[in-house]
């Protein structure tokens, strides 16, 4: 079973993918890194991906959650923890 983890990067996605017992588990990460799925949810397709690498679940954490940074860009954290959020799912 392939599981696609967005939000990988953050505090909470990192630590779930170092604790997790399942081994075919796909990363996602904004910037090119490697061993991670270049993924950015404001201009990607998850589509392409879940295709590509027969993904059967996805696990997502991706958000803005730092209530400053929400506050100061509040047109982005929407777009990020709203309306693109509820495009995936």
């Amino acid at each position: 079973m392939s599981i696609l983890l967005i939000g990988s990067t953050g505090f909470i996605g990192k630590y779930y993918s170092t604790y997790t017992r399942f081994r075919n588990v796909f990363k996602t990460s904004r910037k090119k890194k490697r061993k991670y799925i270049k993924f950015d949810i404001t201009k990607n397709s998850i589509e392409e991906i879940i295709n590509l690498y027969n993904i059967k679940k996805v696990v997502f954490f991706v958000s803005i959650s730092n209530p400053d940074k929400c506050e100061a860009q509040k047109d982005y954290s929407t777009l990020v923890n709203v309306t693109k959020t509820k495009q995936i799912l």
